[in-house]
């Protein structure tokens, strides 16, 4: 027994349609176990609240719901069969007769809604408390507490409840619709007047969707109709335009497949005949390359390649400027499949999710199409396509079948990276079972002759066995265990630096407008880092005061002594906390995947003690010398070849209590490490630039330059 914490969410002067319309809300999103705890004084809505819930879970077989007041309690059935228990304790005199009520038993198994809590002596731990009070005859004031480890969504519930209010849709019926792969969600409303569909979009990709949608409209494309719209907030009101998606067309009428992808072809055909919008990005081969970054960073390591496919951008960047660099860009929709496309009968197909609209290559679209990583097309149907396609442009064949099997490899090979980083990053493991399909069309791919080197690159990368599925099913959600406190060591004096470091601390320094430690706290931040520490010693007070006022930001004070990295981390255990830890180096700058991201998701704590990301001496800028490292075939860290260490690692801090001196390196339990079997090595794919010098600071800012050009940080 808790007490509740601080509020999730406020809603001001809600009247009774938003009352009820945010129960209406939250309905779908119960499950069996959870408990609402209703408070308020006489007359606040706790009744009306709750009636409104129960009614939206009966859904069409909806019955009355008459206050509880008397009898204390009243059960019901939702549509799924699950039971809605409604309690009102006004009229409880005493806690011990909750047993009586069998209110307790019934909570694990059933939906709870209790009004009057404060009669129950200690509340039930882990409930949702929607406290209602009174600003006005006709206002509430709505508050919604709870853990928000468990509750922490109902804060963007309360968000769609008021702005579905606004335009009178609160009184409609929600029912959650089937999501994507990304942050955003959909849900049905349906009211007398008709249904629409309310898109939550909180990764602030809705300025672009509407852009999208005006501009397809006005060139006669199904794009839904915004009926309205919050960009600031993330929801969007839209035209329905129903479940038929043409996936389902063809699961019901495989016959039809044919006359079905002859419409699809026939609309790309369309969608390329009008110039790209200015606003969209261009996807070329810089981009590509930096996308398929992905399958080095999320997919070879977790199938027991750390390393492999890193050369595949280089390749792919290559090859675009061989085969489709002449070729003027047309607009993709990017995301373009059966899954997207709503079959209207003799209308034009509808279109979803296209959000994500670049400049490109024809041929991409065309992939996407053809290369559904959710369903088998026959490749005679893909043949066909591919000639309809031909004989509506009048591309060169042979140049557009080589750009074509570029642009399916380069995708499916990031479709490779997303999936992984799906399963293993945010615990959604169903991605997998689509790998063998997508593996399946890349190998196809690369099987033209245009796209040896493609094929060389990727050669080591292991192709989604039934084994190496069920391991990285094993570890699906192992990068949420990974650390979240991340040590930055920022103690150096930065001699290297001078001038510029003789009045300024070099974390401090600025690159690309920005002083390097923000740069490296923006990756933190990304990574979903918690905590950082970060240790001073030249100049120290300055560092305090730049980070001063920052949340989760600890300062280890070295102005005694400097202990260099090992004795560093030593001294910062007590901010730290127990456990491995993420250490990076702040006086470097990256280029392409995020290197905190990669090292906790490729983490695994049963074998490792330590993980150190690594760059081929060759893509480095910046660094004199040799390489410091090699991998052998199972990933782990040997001394001596062509890789560098990056500055970023997580390690395991158990040996640091063995080590004797005050001062020293880590490079004392890398040793130990190595030599035990328990250090660990990733590639880095992208690029990466050591800023030791005023002279390195030109290149780290040209590197950077080159990323925002491409798309890429």
């Amino acid at each position: 027994m808790t007490s509740p914490p601080a509020p999730l969410a406020t809603i001001e002067a809600a009247d009774a349609a938003l009352t009820a319309g945010l129960a209406r809300m939250l309905a779908p999103r119960l499950a069996p176990g959870d408990t609402l705890l209703l408070d308020g004084p006489v007359g606040a809505g706790k009744t009306h609240f709750a009636r409104a819930l129960i009614r939206a879970r009966q859904g069409d077989a909806a019955e009355d719901v008459p206050s509880p007041t008397f009898t204390l309690v009243q059960t019901y059935l939702d549509a799924g069969g699950i039971e809605l228990w409604h309690a009102d304790l006004y009229r409880l005199t005493d806690p011990a007769e909750l047993f009586e009520l069998g209110l307790e038993d019934a909570m694990p198994e059933a939906i709870t809604l209790i009004e009057w809590p404060g009669r129950m002596g200690a509340p039930p731990s882990g409930a949702l408390r929607v406290a209602l009070c009174a600003t006005d005859p006709d206002l509430r004031r709505i508050t919604l507490s709870g853990d928000p480890a468990r509750w922490g969504w109902v804060a963007r519930l309360a968000a769609a409840a008021r702005f579905v209010h606004a335009p009178g849709w609160a009184e409609a019926r929600v029912a959650p619709l089937a999501g994507d792969a990304s942050a955003r969600s959909y849900a049905r409303l349906t009211a007398p007047e008709g249904t629409a569909v309310l898109m939550d979009d909180p990764g602030g990709q809705l300025p672009r969707y509407l852009q999208m949608t005006d501009w397809l409209r006005d060139r006669g494309f199904a794009a839904p109709a915004v009926l309205a719209a919050d960009p600031a907030h993330g929801f969007a009101l839209l035209e329905d335009l129903g479940d038929d998606l043409l996936a389902r067309v063809l699961d019901r009428d495989p016959k039809a497949a044919e006359a079905l992808y002859d419409r699809v072809t026939d609309l790309i055909v369309d969608l390329h005949r009008h110039a790209p919008p200015d606003f969209v990005a261009p996807l070329d081969g810089a981009a590509l390359a930096g996308q398929v970054g992905l399958l080095a960073e999320w997919y070879a390591p977790a199938a027991g390649a750390p390393g492999a496919g890193a050369e595949a951008g280089a390749a792919i960047a290559a090859l675009w400027d061989r085969l489709a660099a002449d070729t003027p860009a047309v607009v993709s929709l990017r995301d373009f499949h059966a899954e997207n496309l709503v079959w209207r009968g003799d209308g034009p197909l509808g279109l979803l999710d296209f959000q994500d609209a670049v400049a490109t290559h024809p041929a991409y679209e065309l992939a996407s199409a053809l290369q559904d990583a959710r369903r088998d097309i026959p490749p005679a149907t893909e043949a066909r396509q591919i000639d309809r396609y031909l004989a509506a442009t009048g591309h060169d064949p042979d140049r557009f079948r080589a750009a074509y099997a570029l642009m399916g490899a380069a995708r499916g090979l990031r479709i490779m990276g997303i999936f992984a980083r799906l399963a293993l990053r945010d615990g959604k493991p169903r991605y997998l079972d689509l790998m063998p399909r997508v593996w399946a069309a890349v190998a196809h791919d690369l099987a033209h002759p245009a796209l040896a080197p493609l094929a060389e690159a990727v050669a080591g990368v292991p192709a989604p066995t039934p084994e190496v599925i069920a391991a990285l099913r094993a570890r699906t959600g192992r990068a949420a265990e990974a650390p979240t406190t991340l040590m930055l060591f920022a103690a150096g004096k930065g001699t290297r630096m001078a001038p510029l470091t003789d009045h300024t601390p070099k974390p401090l320094i600025p690159v690309a407008g920005r002083a390097l430690l923000d740069h490296a706290l923006d990756l933190a931040t990304a990574a979903g880092v918690a905590r950082v520490v970060v240790n001073t010693h030249h100049l120290g007070d300055q560092i305090a005061r730049h980070l001063a006022g920052r949340p989760g930001i600890v300062i280890s004070d070295e102005a005694d002594l400097l202990r260099e990295t090992g004795g560093g981390l030593r001294h910062a255990l007590p901010r730290l906390g127990p456990g491995p830890v993420l250490t990076m180096n702040p006086d470097v700058i990256w280029r392409g995947p995020n290197p905190l991201a990669a090292l906790r998701a490729g983490w695994d704590g049963d074998r490792m003690e330590a993980l150190l990301m690594l760059v081929p001496a060759a893509r480095t800028r910046g660094r004199v010398g040799a390489g410091d490292f090699s991998l052998d075939a199972q990933g782990r860290l040997r001394r001596g070849g062509p890789l560098v260490y990056g500055g970023a690692q997580i390690i395991a801090t158990d040996r640091l209590a063995g080590v004797a001196a005050e001062v020293f390196s880590l490079n004392l339990l890398w040793d130990a490490m190595i030599a035990a079997g328990g250090a660990y090595g990733l590639i880095h794919p992208g690029d990466w630039c050591d800023v030791g010098r005023p002279d390195c600071i030109p290149l780290a800012e040209a590197m950077l330059a080159e990323a925002m050009r491409e798309g890429r940080t």
